[in-house]
């Protein structure tokens, strides 16, 4: 070699921030599916399918894939280092949540939260066994 720099050398130059420009459409289904998301790059290069989730431990995003014949799920496009894939959660939720609270009703997560409280704190309503009865008795 020459003593130039390819492309696969390190390099201490940084390439420029991402771009990252994010659009919502939320579901009205109170599934744990919120919204569905479109994620732009620097104006160039766009990402849909997208998902607004709710899960166990809170709002995530869940990236666009496909299920295979087999019944497993391939992603179809996916961040490839950690920060790149913290930077687009960030973008995506923080739109998410713009645009809940601009919507002027609670968000479909404080529902889904309000409810299963709700259910949390009634008594066991179970009915007991019916007996069996003839009917007039």
């Amino acid at each position: 070699m020459n003593g130039q720099a390819t492309a696969n050398q390190d390099n201490t130059t940084q390439a420029p921030p991402m771009k990252i420009d994010v659009t919502i459409g939320l579901l009205k289904q109170k599934t744990n599916v919120l919204a569905l998301a479109t994620v732009r790059f620097n104006d160039c290069f766009a990402v849909n399918g997208l998902r607004v989730m709710t899960g166990q431990y809170g709002l995530f995003v869940s990236m666009p894939s496909m299920k295979k014949s087999t019944g497993e799920y391939d992603s179809i496009a996916h961040a490839t280092t950690a920060d790149f894939h913290e930077q687009i959660q960030k973008a995506v939720l923080d739109k998410y949540k713009s645009v809940e609270k601009t919507r002027g009703k609670p968000s479909l997560v404080d529902e889904i939260k309000e409810s299963a409280e709700k259910i949390k704190s009634q008594p066991n309503t179970a009915p007991a066994k019916a007996k069996n009865m003839a009917i007039g008795e």
